[in-house]
């Protein structure tokens, strides 16, 4: 899969921080989409390539690896369940895991709320118990 713009494009200095969580040339914005991209590009064993010159625009890749349409025995991911809007607690004590987990949940239709510390999240319940509701980690 290719992504093609026509746009300024970048030089070598920024193509080397392009994937790193939180790195950013725009003045809004956190920084975690490539870094995400390529986390998951990474998980299905593909690689990333990237072309851009200043001025000349970009181009992104995502390889993956083929399988046969026919392949019975090619397991893919399971299918995610897609939310409505439903608020889901994370914790997380790896800053960069918490906001990736955050940002897949908020793409698959979920609102995320996500803490470092644990001892925040019960605080979190406990201010505002209606907001969240237990259920089981569906495996």
């Amino acid at each position: 899969m290719a992504v093609i713009d026509s746009g300024r494009g970048f030089n070598e200095g920024i193509a080397r921080r392009l994937f790193e969580p939180f790195f950013t040339t725009r003045g809004a914005g956190t920084g975690l989409g490539l870094a995400t991209v390529r986390e998951i590009v990474r998980d299905f064993d593909g690689a990333m390539n990237v072309q851009s010159k200043p001025g000349g625009g970009s181009r992104f890749e995502a390889w993956l690896p083929a399988a046969k349409a026919d392949d019975t025995d090619a397991v893919g991911p399971p299918k995610l369940p897609l939310g409505r809007g439903e608020t889901v607690l994370v914790v997380e004590i790896d800053r960069d895991r918490l906001l990736r987990d955050e940002e897949m949940l908020a793409a698959l239709g979920y609102e995320p709320v996500g803490f470092e510390h644990p001892g925040d999240a019960i605080a979190a319940c406990r201010l505002n118990p209606d907001r969240f509701r237990f259920a089981p980690r569906q495996r």
